[in-house]
């Protein structure tokens, strides 16, 4: 008994502080003030209150959820228990528009106004509940990410422990934890996937068609999460090649039972898609819909910028990315990847060398994808949770490095810090 503790004991508390972090910061932020939170609670009250997916039209107004309903339903079904509760009258979304938002020529944060007569109680309380079910994603997020770094130092607890502690303690990761939001669950498939694509891979035989089965599974759950899911598909690829050993028979079993069964699970939604707007992703109607101040990829300045706000971003900054921390908060994170980095400038043996080609292709493939979206949106796609779907990956990279320095727990106990200043010291003031 005493041995398991030991075992699961560190985890279970980590697990445990994310969540009551998670919480805290659920309390601090104003309802309806994250990245486009208003329409992914507008989804999730249109499926309780008109029991079918929503559809998109030409125009933003006619649509049955503006902003929001082009995404696939599955974040927002998890929603539903905590919202099928209130009255009929109060499954509409009571939100007014603050005249004096920033972003709208004003000199304030909130883009609503919160006075007690804007929203019901009851509704309030009810999206503040919503708002767990991406908590509970993020927590799947960090056990995972435990669970891939088990993979990569077996015979380690502290490194994997420290890769955990790399995510659950990053304050955006933690904000948009606290939000209704369809980027935490997607976090969480992939890092499932990553998990269990290592598995695979470091199977000393080639592994049942069963895992194969599990990885179509939790891939076409993320199609039915978010379409940026697709760069999923190489890692899992990946897997099914190594793990095959070269025998292209065995590769093609293993790719047609994780395809086959992805389709299965996903393909439902993007032939609606097809039928609806001739296109599997409606990509003409959300460029409509979405398209801004196009990149200018030829201008340093411009990358600068774009690669700045993406790495802010990831890290800390809130609101509608309109509350920055202090300077010398985002001056932190950076000596943080700096220290990962010059850990893995020193020479060290790793057992595992082959299986980081897993975490580095779902940090490439991440990269892809968000740079397909710069192209398709403009400036507003550098935002540093697009870029979550890699975030543990980018846990065990960081934990990798810092490992070798010695300073890993140092620096995750003032991560800690961090992560509990920012609601107090940084969203309450900005509100």
């Amino acid at each position: 008994m005493g041995q398991r503790f030991a075992s699961t004991g560190p985890i279970v508390g980590l697990l445990l502080i994310f969540i009551a972090l998670a919480w805290l910061y659920n309390l601090s932020i104003p309802l309806g003030e994250g990245p486009d939170e208003p329409g992914h609670l507008a989804y999730g009250l249109f499926l309780v209150r008109e029991h079918q997916l929503p559809v998109q039209r030409a125009t933003q107004a006619e649509s049955d959820v503006p902003g929001e309903g082009h995404q696939p339903p599955l974040a927002y079904l998890l929603t539903t228990p905590a919202l099928a509760w209130l009255p009929p009258e109060q499954q509409h979304l009571a939100l007014r528009a603050n005249p004096d938002f920033i972003w709208a020529g004003g000199d304030e944060a909130a883009a609503f106004l919160h006075r007690p007569q804007t929203t019901w109680p009851e509704q309030a309380w009810a999206w503040r509940l919503a708002r767990l079910a991406s908590t509970l994603a993020g927590a799947c997020t960090v056990l995972c990410t435990y669970l891939a770094a088990r993979q990569l130092w077996p015979g380690k607890r502290s490194t994997p422990l420290l890769a955990a502690a790399c995510v659950a303690f990053n304050p955006q990761f933690l904000f948009i934890a606290a939000l209704v939001s369809n980027d935490t669950l997607l976090a969480a498939l992939s890092a499932a996937v990553l998990w269990i694509c290592l598995r695979v891979v470091r199977a000393a035989q080639p592994s049942r068609i069963g895992a194969f089965l599990l990885l179509g599974l939790l891939f076409g759950l993320a199609l039915l999460t978010k379409q940026s899911a697709l760069l999923l598909g190489p890692l899992i690829l990946w897997a099914a090649w190594r793990n095959a050993g070269g025998d292209l028979r065995r590769m093609g079993r293993s790719s047609m039972a994780w395809g086959g069964t992805a389709l299965l699970v996903a393909g439902g939604w993007y032939w609606r898609n097809q039928q609806l707007y001739g296109d599997p992703f409606a990509a003409a109607l959300f460029r409509s819909h979405f398209a801004s101040q196009p990149f200018a990829w030829g201008d340093p300045a411009a990358w600068s910028g774009g690669l700045s706000q993406l790495v802010g971003s990831f890290w800390a900054r809130f609101g509608w990315m309109n509350i920055h921390p202090p300077d010398w908060a985002l001056w932190f994170y950076w000596a943080i990847m700096g220290l990962a980095l010059r850990g893995w400038l020193r020479p060290s043996r790793d057992p595992a060398t082959q299986l980081w080609a897993g975490p580095l292709i779902l940090l490439g493939m991440s990269a892809v994808w968000l740079l397909s979206f710069v192209a398709t949106t403009g400036l507003v796609a550098w935002q540093g949770r697009l870029f979550f779907p890699a975030i543990s990956a980018v846990g065990l990279v960081l934990a990798g490095g810092m490992a070798r320095t010695r300073l890993g727990w140092g620096v995750a106990a003032i991560m800690l810090g961090m992560a509990i200043f920012m609601p107090y010291g940084v969203i309450g003031v900005g509100y």
